[in-house]
């Protein structure tokens, strides 16, 4: 996405997901991308490169349908489906 973008999509999601929206400053998100486990154990599982921490992955839209094509494997006659399914 282009960076010009970023200030209006903040202003979208803090409009309608106030609730949901975390803003961080790059120092907090960096200190916890050092402290996130990076590897995954199982589908929705991190874990760190010696499989001492385990993380369950959030599932952050519980409302999407199961098996959704990962991205780049969407084509143009596949989109008004999935956005169907979605909204």
């Amino acid at each position: 996405m282009n960076s010009d973008y970023y200030p209006l999509i903040q202003q979208l999601l803090q409009t309608h997901y106030p609730d949901r929206f975390n803003l961080l400053n790059a120092g907090e998100a960096w200190q916890l991308m050092l402290k996130t486990p990076r590897h995954y154990q199982a589908e929705n599982i991190f874990t760190d490169w010696a499989s001492s921490k385990s993380v369950p992955c959030p599932n952050l839209c519980p409302n999407l349908p199961p098996n959704l094509p990962s991205q780049g494997q969407i084509n143009s006659q596949e989109l008004p489906k999935l956005q169907n399914t979605v909204s």
